[in-house]
């Protein structure tokens, strides 16, 4: 097995202008956002013969991947089981010229003043609506909203007021946007008074913000285009539908579960041809609750409604229960799993977050060993995670998802320690994991070629 080292990824990849340039600054409120130095940083360490690559990730969360692939000329193939993970992509991935932005620019300003007018009127189906918004800032809301819900999603100028609007609701909302999960902090019930007392002095507030929100996503797009040449992208909801060319990138994006990646990929590289690379970032166990902290995003884009959103909570990776017959294999053939697990079940207190902990571990294993077929001989799977302490102790994610890789097949290159340098954390939460993340791994590995 490889090596372990310490490294900074921030000063190895000193061309990544820290985590927000280009469209990587639209929507940062996305919980425990992949940086881009980690996507950037595999693409030009651990070449492929084949130009344009085509990149995959499972775990497609903000659409990190697929910019970044887009960056390096390369196709990309994304999903996410969060329907947020689409409506990313698509505006991200919107490069303008520096001879279309005026325009796009010019209709955003025509379209914020038409809004100002209107009499549209639209409310999420969100039992929760009243007690996350203040009655003072619903109706320009649901006017902003009904005005937005009539615009062409294929117009560039909707997908970023859309993206600024979800900046500006959160603005007006109790959830405090600094912290990884949907919350009412003491901070944020101090604070919005003061920004409701702003209002009611200048009711031009919240479409000031929705114009400059937008015109920076814009900026972001222009940079994005100037990085890449303005290289055409073509991004397209759903599976591959032919075959790739290399006149054109194609970023392609799917809501879907990646414990069923398996069939989805089966259908796919048909045309695509195999993957050369796997880079993603899967959930941490015990760290992060996603569609909880994105659900005020998904409600008033129209993506769910609340019977949905319980489901899918429920269905979360580490939210369900393990098979079983699997989880006795996984414990029977990786030591790091099943040491780590040896020294929480003494502790009968928390047998059921242990038991979500192997669920966990399942999920995991479920979605590498259907993935990891695909990839290309001499391909390339980078997997960037964090270890939470729970109950106690440190979760060996980076030992184990080694141990995983190697037995489906690959040989591990790389395990680096990169240092987190800012975190959204409260002091002294009550969690099962109340420090936080400390540092995050990079588990590189490349499936042998059979001509080597």
């Amino acid at each position: 097995m490889a090596t372990q080292k310490a490294v900074s990824l921030r000063s190895i990849c000193p061309d990544v202008q820290g985590t927000t340039y280009a469209t990587h600054c639209i929507h940062t409120f996305y919980p425990a956002r992949f940086i881009p130095q980690v996507p950037r940083y595999v693409l030009e360490r651990y070449p492929v013969p084949r130009r344009p690559a085509l990149v995959f990730d499972p775990f497609a969360g903000a659409g990190t991947t697929a910019v970044e692939a887009y960056l390096q000329g390369h196709h990309s193939w994304t999903i996410d089981v969060n329907p947020l993970t689409a409506f990313l992509v698509r505006v991200k991935l919107q490069p303008l010229s520096p001879r279309l932005w005026p325009q796009v620019w010019h209709t955003v300003l025509d379209h914020v003043a038409r809004m100002r007018r209107s009499h549209e009127d639209w409310t999420p189906a969100w039992e929760d609506l009243h007690y996350w918004f203040p009655a003072e800032a619903l109706p320009f809301l649901r006017r902003m909203w009904g005005y937005l819900k009539q615009l062409p999603t294929s117009e560039p100028s909707a997908l970023f007021l859309q993206a600024a609007a979800l900046a500006v609701t959160r603005y007006f909302s109790w959830g405090d946007s600094r912290v990884p999960k949907l919350f009412k902090s003491k901070r944020r019930k101090a604070e919005l008074p003061r920004i409701l007392d702003e209002l009611a002095r200048n009711p031009s507030l919240p479409w000031i913000l929705l114009q400059e929100t937008a015109r920076r996503y814009i900026y972001g797009a222009v940079v994005l285009g100037r990085m890449a040449q303005n290289r055409e992208v073509c991004v397209i909801e759903g599976p591959p539908l032919e075959p790739l060319s290399s006149d054109r990138l194609w970023a392609y994006v799917q809501c879907a579960d990646a414990r069923q990646v398996g069939p989805i990929l089966r259908q796919g590289v048909e045309l695509t041809g195999l993957i050369d690379y796997i880079i993603t970032s899967p959930p941490y166990c015990y760290a992060q609750e996603y569609f909880r902290s994105t659900k005020i995003d998904l409600y008033w884009l129209g993506l769910v409604d609340s019977a949905t959103l319980r489901q899918m909570m429920k269905d979360e990776i580490g939210y369900t229960t393990a098979d079983p017959m699997t989880f006795a294999y996984l414990q029977r053939q990786f030591p790091a799993l099943r040491h780590f697990l040896e020294k929480l079940e003494s502790d009968v207190s928390r047998r059921r977050a242990i038991t979500q902990l192997k669920g966990y571990f399942v999920d995991l294993w479920r979605v590498l060993e259907q993935a990891i077929p695909y990839l290309r001989p001499g391909g390339w799977c980078a997997i960037f995670v964090g270890e939470p302490r729970v109950l106690g102790h440190t979760a060996p994610l980076h030992r184990i998802i080694a141990e995983y890789l190697e037995a489906l097949g690959l040989e591990v290159r790389d395990q680096l320690l990169d240092t987190i340098r800012a975190r959204n954390l409260f002091r002294g939460r009550r969690n099962l994991n109340p420090e936080g993340i400390q540092g995050e791994w990079l588990i590189v590995a490349q499936k042998p070629d059979r001509l080597g």
